[in-house]
Formats: structure tokens, sequence, C-alpha cells
């Protein structure tokens, strides 16, 4: 994947692979089977869909999806993409997954510069 100028500093990079499965965003985002399902839906579907539909086609429980959904929309891999009636619509941001990870791979490195700093 090449690397966009605008993105993370060097000293912000994992480049330690055990990071990737203990505490960096990647697993936090991830980490949660119930996150991977909604993402899978929303990456096929053709047309923004409801929270019930997700749910539905995910095989999880509507409170399920709103205990994980705003994870997904932090980190920018989700966004709600208007309303049909009271209920929001969702769909997958950009439809791009390599600017997806690189979102989430920006805002661990926001994360891990103000860990930094605070120190």
């Amino acid at each position: 994947m090449p690397r966009n100028s605008t993105s993370m500093e060097d000293s912000d990079l994992i480049t330690d692979t055990a990071e990737l499965t203990t505490e960096s965003a990647f697993v936090e985002l991830l980490g949660r089977p119930t996150r991977v399902r909604i993402l899978y839906v929303l990456a096929f579907a053709p047309d923004p869909l409801n929270p019930a539909t997700i749910a539905e086609q995910a095989d999880i429980s509507r409170n399920a999806f709103y205990d994980n959904i705003g994870v997904l929309e932090e980190y920018g891999v989700v966004e709600q993409s208007g309303s049909a009636g009271n209920s929001p619509l969702y769909t997958f941001a950009d439809g791009d997954l390599e600017t997806a990870i690189r979102m989430v791979a920006d805002h661990a490195g926001a994360r891990r510069r103000e860990i930094r700093d605070a120190d």
C-alpha cells in the first residue's frame, strides 16, 4: 500500500506486529465479531441500509448494532448517509477499503501522539 504523504509520521506507525494484536486501533475496531459482521454487510450493500436491516443481515440484535455502530463511525469506516422516516441510513464510508484502513491508521496515530504527549 503506498504511503500517503499527509498521513502519519514515521514515529506513529506500528512497527512491531505484536502491537496489532494488543492495544492497536485495528484490534479496537475489528476485535469484535459484531463489528466485522456490520462492516461485511455494509461493504457489500448496494445502497445505504437502516439499522434493522443491517442487524438482520448481520444476524445480530439491534442492541448489538447500536452498541457497536458508534465505534465504527468514530473510526470513519461507517457513516450515516441520510434517513428513511425516523430511521438513519448507514453506508460503508467511501466504499474503498484501503481508504478506510488509512483512516483507522491515522486515528490510531493521533491517539498514540495524545498518549505520548500526555506523558
